[in-house]
Order: structure tokens, then C-alpha cells, then sequence
């Protein structure tokens, strides 16, 4: 209250600044009010990467967010975070709103939207291209319960990609996504709640040269500090899909066997 009815105008530049494992380096800020108190930050090194930021905050406890990071290395952040789900780098742009009236519930007051860019990025122990080969390989019904063999060594290369997320009441959402790996493509659907760090996602493999392969779906449920992972499939309808294409397969091979000593007989004949 006391700065009310003032015009404040501020800069301050930092060598670098600690906030508990985080070091920013090399930090610019200006600190103004008028109508609302507004703080602008451009850090040029933070997790390898760069970051500006936009701050307003306004009487009625209301805060507006803007944010705009490039070349953030995820494995630093994993350091802080105990994280190793991913690494990479990732643009991040941020444009949120939340309230600080009660900082309990401030996650869960945010809203806005987030665009990610990533480069280099993979998914650390799970391997989509194998989890892909041992379905398109499976060759008798039996061998439906081993698609997931090797699934979780390894890693997955997703290529460069744009992806546009929402928070509403402080939850992630992310619409259905495709995105293309070093094996083919993915599609994935899921949320993100900031308050509980819950995450529940599915993502399929999609090929339509392969469509066998949309019957499996990957799902992520739980604690960001210990996501479940399981391949999952209706047993009933896979079955029944798989034991029509194991016949047809097995009906060209027949064919193909008859078809190859049908021309050995001809050739023979004609000799």
C-alpha cells in the first residue's frame, strides 16, 4: 500500500545468483510500477541455456507470466529435478496466469498456454523401436505377452518438433500429438497436474501401412517420481485381430510354397 499512487524504476545487473542447486549467471533486471508492479529478467546462461521473462503482478493478487527460454539442456535440469526421463534440449514459451492470494493453491490457480520446441531429445529407457519390431514379428499368439521384451532398454529419438500445450487450474494438458521417432511415428494424449506432480499419458504407434500396431498403447500413470510404464492391449480383440492375420500370413506362404513348386514342375517338364 505504501507504493501506491508512486512510479518506481529499477535495473540491476547480477554476475550470477544461487537459488538452492540453481545457479542463473550473467542477469539482467528492471524492477517498474505504475499501474501494476512489473519485473522483467533476462538471464543469458541457466541450464546451458538463455531465459526472459515477464512479470507483472497487480493489486488484487493476480499475476501474469511470460516466458521465453531457448537451449535449455535437460540433463541440468535433471540434476536439480532427480529426473532422467528425457535429454536434449527444449525451447520452452510460456504465456500464464495465476493467483497469488493463497500460495497453497497457486499451481492450481494457474492458466494459460505453453509452446515446446525440442532438438535432440529422447526418451530415456524406452525403446519404441523395438516395442514396434516385436509386434510386427509376433508369429503366434503365444507371443503376444513378449511384445514388451526389451521395450525398457535403451532409448528413443524423437526428431525435431513444435508441440502446443494448455493449463487449465493448474493442470497440463496435451492434446492428441503425433510425433516422429527414429522408427516411425507416435501419437499421445495426456495431463500433467503442476500440484500432485501426477501424470497420466497413452501414446500409440501409429503406421497405416502397419495398423496392427494402433491396438497396442503405451501408458505413463503415477508420481513423477515413479511413473508407471506398461504396455497395454485389449486381449480379447487382439487376439481375435491377430489370429485372422496370422491365417492370411500363413495362407500366402502356403500359396507361395504351391505357387514355387508349380514352376519347379513346369520347368521340369519343359527340360
Amino acid at each position: 500500500r505504501t507504493l501506491e499512487g508512486y512510479n518506481i524504476l529499477s535495473k540491476i545487473k547480477l554476475d550470477s545468483i544461487q537459488y538452492k542447486n540453481i545457479i542463473a549467471k550473467n542477469i539482467d533486471l528492471a524492477l517498474y510500477k505504475k499501474e501494476s508492479l512489473n519485473l522483467k529478467i533476462n538471464i543469458r546462461d541457466i541450464f546451458n541455456g538463455t531465459t526472459e521473462a515477464n512479470i507483472k503482478y497487480f493489486k488484487n493478487k493476480k499475476i501474469d507470466l511470460y516466458m521465453d527460454t531457448k537451449n535449455i539442456k535437460i540433463e541440468k535440469v535433471n540434476n536439480i529435478t532427480k529426473y532422467n526421463y528425457l535429454k536434449g534440449d527444449i525451447d520452452l514459451l510460456a504465456n500464464v496466469n495465476g493467483d497469488l492470494e493463497n500460495k497453497n493453491t497457486f499451481k492450481s490457480s494457474l492458466n494459460g498456454e505453453i509452446i515446446l520446441k525440442n532438438n535432440n531429445t529422447s526418451l530415456n529407457n524406452i525403446n519404441l523401436v523395438q516395442l514396434k519390431n516385436n509386434i510386427l514379428n509376433i508369429k503366434k499368439l503365444s507371443e503376444i505377452e513378449n511384445v514388451k521384451d526389451g521395450f525398457f532398454k535403451g532409448s528413443t529419438k524423437i526428431k525435431r518438433s513444435k508441440t502446443s500445450l494448455t493449463i487449465k487450474k493448474g493442470v497440463l494438458k496435451l492434446p492428441s500429438t503425433e510425433f516422429d521417432y527414429d522408427g516411425g511415428v507416435i501419437k499421445a494424449k495426456g495431463n500433467y497436474n503442476l500440484e500432485n506432480n501426477q501424470i497420466n499419458m497413452d501414446v500409440s504407434l501409429i503406421d497405416k501401412e502397419n495398423l496392427i500396431l494402433s491396438l497396442f498403447k503405451i501408458k505413463l500413470n503415477g508420481n513423477l517420481n515413479n511413473i508407471s510404464t506398461k504396455v497395454d492391449y485389449d486381449s480379447d480383440k487382439t487376439e481375435k485381430i491377430f489370429t485372422k492375420v496370422l491365417k492370411e500370413k500363413m495362407q500366402v506362404k502356403i500359396k507361395k510354397k504351391l505357387d514355387k513348386k508349380f514352376n519347379n514342375l513346369i520347368e521340369n517338364l519343359l527340360d
